[in-house]
């Protein structure tokens, strides 16, 4: 019996020992199928990762490659060389980005790229959703990018464009009249015999009227605006000549000039010109007013001359502006003064200065103030003989004058 109840033990020790076996062999085998089944999932999820990931970044290179080709069309019509380098760039494997936009979307989609082969299927739809979001970023920069661009290829494609007119721009006409007071000083140097008279005008009243022309102005501000025509002249008035003895002597007074004026104008403010023209100034006295009235020690004088000079206008503020100038005259006959009667070999030469202030009331209207002096200094070469001797001559005329201008 004892026996009996070994072999029983026996029999359920070996029972139990099968039973725990297959127990652990239907672990393992189960064991086994959920690793193949999470591999499958794993390398099933990988592989869709991957799938999405190429198909988006496709989605983006077909997307920059038509901004590119728009780019490339607006670039053709009218960009230049320089603005075509700032374009968004082309979408060649080996070619850099074109911005720091599509720099960023393509780092962005390496890094989603990365993470995905190591994600759940809820990381990868995020990574998925993430790539699109840059990947539509990056398209906007890039119109953005092709807006601007286009912007500066129509700014680049009119470069020779005038500028907006403005209050100093070079005038194409100037037109002043006005009136004022004039005066006159003659007097002779080394007046041997002591028989020449001089001549004092201390006031008298004047009209005045000037013109510049510059007839390229009208269409061009380029080297056809530099040349120009240049007239002007005055008129004295209410005025006679006395002698010694009070007899007073109508006299004609006047004085006009006329020229070619080639100017320079110099950091928008600053016009500067050379002169070249004629001038004539003349002081008549009529004695055949006064009956029996004697000729001797005054004469009429009528200059006649070639000038040359620089004249120029500075715009200090926008209302206000400088002028001045300075001409040198040759004259070639002074009237009666180097006739037979006076000193035949008498030379004549001439200086003359203004220095004036324009104040703008309109773009272009304008109140001038101009304060000008002319010198004739003559050398009289006398000879023994002659009628008079001298050795010369001053003849100062000066003149304060206001005035209105049009420039324009």
């Amino acid at each position: 019996m004892n026996a009996a109840v070994a072999l029983g033990r026996g029999c359920n020790c070996a029972l139990d020992h099968r039973l725990r076996f297959g127990s652990v062999a239907g672990d393992m085998a189960s064991a086994g199928n959920a690793s193949r089944t999470r591999f499958l999932v794993f390398a099933s999820l990988t592989v869709a990762s991957l799938v999405a990931t190429t198909d988006a970044e496709a989605q983006r290179r077909r997307r920059r490659r038509r901004t590119t080709t728009t780019t490339t069309q607006t670039t053709q019509t009218g960009q230049t060389a320089t603005t075509t380098a700032q374009g968004t760039g082309g979408d060649g494997d080996d070619e850099p980005p074109a911005n720091a936009a599509t720099a960023s979307a393509t780092t962005g989609a390496a890094g989603t790229t990365a993470s995905t082969t190591s994600a759940t299927a809820s990381t990868t739809a995020s990574a998925t959703a993430s790539t699109t979001a840059s990947t539509t970023a990056s398209t906007s920069s890039a119109a953005t990018a092709t807006s601007a661009t286009s912007a500066s290829s129509q700014a680049a494609a009119a470069p020779d464009a005038p500028p907006p007119p403005t209050g100093t721009r070079p005038a194409a006409i100037d037109l002043r009249l006005g009136g004022g007071v004039v005066g006159r000083s003659f007097w002779y140097t080394d007046d041997l015999f002591m028989s020449l008279r001089p001549y004092n005008l201390p006031v008298a009243p004047a009209i005045s009227a000037a013109v510049e022309w510059y007839p390229g102005a009208h269409f061009s501000r380029g080297v056809a605006s530099m040349f120009g025509l240049v007239a002007d002249g005055s008129f004295t008035f209410l005025f006679s000549s006395p002698d010694s003895q009070g007899r007073a002597y109508p006299t004609l007074a006047f004085n006009a000039s006329g020229g070619l004026r080639t100017r320079l104008w110099l950091l928008d403010r600053i016009d500067v010109g050379l002169l070249l023209g004629f001038a004539m100034q003349n002081f008549s006295i009529d004695r055949s007013a006064v009956a029996l009235a004697p000729a001797m020690g005054i004469s009429s004088t009528t200059y006649l001359g070639l000038r040359a000079g620089i004249t120029g206008r500075v715009q200090v503020i926008r209302r206000l502006a400088i002028t001045a100038g300075s001409t040198f005259q040759y004259v070639l006959s002074s009237g009666e003064l180097t006739s037979e009667t006076f000193f035949r070999r008498a030379t004549v030469m001439a200086l003359d200065w203004s220095l004036g202030a324009a104040f703008a009331l309109t773009p272009s209207v304008e109140l001038r103030a101009t304060v000008d002096w002319r010198r004739y200094f003559a050398s009289m070469n006398p000879m023994p003989g002659d009628p008079y001797i001298a050795g010369g001559a001053v003849d100062d005329n000066y003149g304060i004058s206001v005035s209105i201008a049009f420039r324009r």
